[in-house]
């Protein structure tokens, strides 16, 4: 009896413990302001990312498109 008290208690203990180091992960994002799109809503509905990750496509209510360049989102391309 005394046996398997010890054996549920150590294996209770093994479960407490974390399996793997939880290691605090740093993570660092730069947001700047770029300006804005327009100066009142657009109604942004969508957008999408060009395939070599140059360019955005931010689409809008009422026929908004604009075309951005994902380096320099203050330039807009058209």
């Amino acid at each position: 009896m005394r046996t398997r008290t010890l054996m549920a208690l150590v294996l209770t203990s093994l479960m407490l413990v974390p399996m793997a180091g939880a290691e605090e992960l740093v993570t660092r994002v730069a947001l700047s302001d770029e300006g804005a799109l327009g100066e009142n809503d657009l109604g942004i509905r969508a957008g999408a990312v060009s395939p070599a990750g140059t360019d955005v496509l931010v689409v809008g209510m009422e026929g908004f498109a604009r075309l951005i360049s994902a380096d320099d989102a203050g330039k807009a391309l058209c």
